[in-house]
């Protein structure tokens, strides 16, 4: 009866891109070896696991720095935010915690190649190459950066990288790249990622 009085809002339709096809695409010549691939392909594939592996919003992983600790149990790395950043849903009583990623050990050599702490490490490993011709009063303390450009990176550019790099691992098996990309459905496959590496 509720219903035929406030008939509820149509739902979103649901991600119908595959996260194994995703994975598989992580794994070809266009991203490793990682130490290698070029600076747009070692974002995303950073960014992708980090937001897989972490299970936390765009906004909090666009704020992280090149910072981190090292955590003994379970194995894993706290990532740690800028210091003026505050995190949604943030109140005196409730402080979230930083985001954290575990390592992948894995006897299946493809496995270790999607390990999001190893994605993350190169990553930083190279960031002093990009950096170099970047004044060093002029340089940021986040973690993501444009190629060769000190200003930092926003949440949009962010957005934009990892739905192209859904679009292109759709156009790698040969899909259709018209498909449904929504703000929370990254929680769907991070739960899904967890079940299969966790």
């Amino acid at each position: 009866g509720l219903f035929n009085l406030a008939p509820p809002s149509r739902a979103k339709e649901t991600a119908s891109w595959s996260l194994n096809d995703l994975l598989l695409f992580l794994l070809t010549s266009q991203f490793e070896p990682l130490e290698s691939a070029t600076f747009i392909r070692l974002t995303q594939k950073a960014l992708c696991l980090i937001l897989l592996a972490s299970g936390r919003r765009i906004g909090e992983i666009a704020n992280l720095t090149r910072n981190y600790e090292e955590i003994v149990s379970p194995p894993s790395i706290s990532l740690l935010w800028a210091p003026e950043f505050v995190p949604k849903h943030h109140t005196p009583t409730f402080q979230s915690c930083y985001p954290s990623i575990d390592y992948l050990n894995s006897k299946v050599a493809s496995d270790r190649l999607l390990c999001p702490v190893r994605a993350y490490k190169v990553l930083l490993d190279r960031c002093p190459v990009w950096w170099r011709d970047v004044p060093p009063l002029d340089r940021h303390t986040f973690l993501w950066s444009h190629n060769r450009l000190s200003r930092p990176v926003k949440i949009s550019n962010l957005t934009s990288w990892f739905k192209s790099l859904v679009v292109d691992s759709r156009k790698h098996a040969k899909f259709s790249v018209d498909v449904p990309m929504g703000p929370h459905q990254m929680r769907k496959f991070s739960a899904s990622y967890a079940a299969k590496y966790g």
